[in-house]
């Protein structure tokens, strides 16, 4: 499993997303950013933002939640 990072950035909240492949890690994402919307941004609003692949080490310093 690899690590990527993502920001819902209207909120700012900042996530990893561990999967297989980048494909499936941004499908997961849009749902965590969609879900972040819908409790924190007014009128449900989202907007995702996409890092790419951080390693295992970085993905276990950042003390980021993963998904």
């Amino acid at each position: 499993m690899k690590h990527y990072l993502f920001d819902e950035t209207i909120s700012g909240e900042r996530f990893i997303v561990g999967a297989d492949n980048e494909e499936e890690a941004t499908i997961i994402a849009k749902g965590i950013a969609e879900d972040i919307g819908r409790q924190w941004n007014s009128n449900d609003e989202w907007e995702l933002e996409g890092y790419g692949e951080i390693t295992e080490e970085e993905a276990e310093d950042s003390g980021l939640d993963e998904y």
